[in-house]
């Protein structure tokens, strides 16, 4: 959907354990991708406490100021079509979510479809 085959899912394929997220310095050994991923994600996160989506320039202009000088330069913007599917995704696997019974597990396939 947006492409990342670096961030925090294509480095568990690669090999990567969860814990190893958590190690001290575990972001200066993670690839571009993966720390871009974590800001768009962020972005994802805080959007659902407004009271609407952001815009997709405005999305864009978030994740460009959350990321630091260096990386803003080599920032490739999200389409609409991309920031749509993202919140459609997220808002099925949210309705999954609410329609688990108690103590009910939910898998995912990834990529997510």
């Amino acid at each position: 959907m947006l492409g990342f085959d670096q961030a925090f899912f294509g480095l568990i394929a690669a090999g990567w354990d969860i814990d190893d997220f958590e190690k001290p310095g575990a972001s200066r050994r993670m690839p571009f991708q993966a720390l871009v991923a974590e800001h768009v994600v962020g972005v994802f996160d805080r959007e659902r406490a407004l009271p609407a989506p952001l815009t997709v320039a405005e999305f864009n202009e978030t994740v460009l100021a959350s990321l630091p000088p260096l990386q803003r330069e080599v920032f490739k913007p999200l389409t609409d079509a991309q920031v749509s599917q993202v919140r459609e995704l997220r808002s099925t696997l949210e309705a999954r979510w609410h329609a688990l019974p108690v103590g009910a597990t939910m898998e995912v396939t990834f990529p997510a479809r």
